[in-house]
């Protein structure tokens, strides 16, 4: 699940940031994150 060179306070920070973004209001996602789904790269582990 770590990329290499990644520790696991690195996942913890990836964890945290993904769980901040979906606790936003969907207009604020759309708008910040809207790109990034259009194109297929956000995956939940």
């Amino acid at each position: 699940m770590l990329a290499p060179g990644e520790t696991s306070d690195d996942l913890e920070l990836h964890v945290g940031a993904v769980v901040r973004v979906r606790e936003l209001p969907d207009d604020v996602l759309v708008r910040e994150a809207g790109p990034l789904i259009a194109g297929g790269t956000i995956s939940l582990p």
